[in-house]
């Protein structure tokens, strides 16, 4: 079985849980997203540039970042 992370509307959540268990699959778990705090924020950017100048995290071009990929 292979495992999926979705993000949908709240909105569609009982038709996309209805949807996959007629295809015989099962909803593991369902969580609302966190909002963060602007400083939240600021420190996990922070910590992603460290993670790319590591070499944890590949490198983005600004093209892609501005893209959201």
């Amino acid at each position: 079985m292979t495992t999926l992370t979705v993000n949908i509307p709240s909105s569609a959540q009982a038709k996309i849980t209805k949807f996959v268990k007629s295809l015989g699959g099962e909803v593991v778990r369902v969580a609302e997203p966190k909002e963060l705090l602007p400083i939240e924020e600021l420190e996990q950017g922070f910590c992603e540039v460290k993670a790319i100048r590591e070499g944890r995290m590949p490198k983005l071009s600004l093209k892609d970042a501005l893209r959201g990929k």
